[in-house]
């Protein structure tokens, strides 16, 4: 366990640097926790592999914060049941220009996968996506996808 809180903090870190210098991150390697590599049969391709990061705002209604039990119970039955293989989870806060010309500001929670790029991952993104706006009364919610170059290490 002590391990597994080491890597997640190293990435916590990583993709806040990543999130600090932009510039950076076009030829940074994505590692994720706990996901063996795929063994490609000879003649066949790589796999294709993709970052998709799914930004979720804390406010179920304006004035109205999602409790860190609520999303606790969120991330346990939708996330990890869609991406049993990993994720990484960091909150940061945000701030988006309203039509009106107004800022809003909102604490956020961002949730990164790293995983081929298939119609089931894709489905499985969408579903975490409408969930999470279904039980938090249509919270606000970004996705970011880059195509990234994945090489995963992990202890033998």
């Amino acid at each position: 366990m002590k391990s597994f809180f080491m890597i997640f903090v190293l990435c916590a870190v990583v993709l806040a640097a990543n999130a600090v210098f932009p510039q950076e991150t076009e030829s940074a390697t994505v590692a994720s926790v706990a996901v063996a590599a795929p063994t490609v049969a000879p003649g066949q391709s790589s796999p294709v592999w993709v970052k998709t990061e799914i930004y979720l705002g804390k406010e179920s209604i304006p004035g109205f914060e999602i409790s860190r039990l609520q999303f606790s119970k969120f991330m346990d039955t939708v996330v990890t049941k869609y991406f049993p293989k990993g994720f990484t989870l960091y909150e940061t806060y945000g701030q988006m220009q309203e039509p009106d010309g107004s800022i809003t500001k909102q604490a956020t929670w961002v949730i990164v996968i790293v995983h081929e790029k298939t119609e089931e991952n894709e489905k499985a993104v969408e579903t975490v996506i409408s969930e999470y706006r279904k039980q938090f009364m249509n919270a606000e919610v970004m996705r970011t996808v880059y195509p990234v170059e994945a090489n995963f290490y992990t202890q033998k």
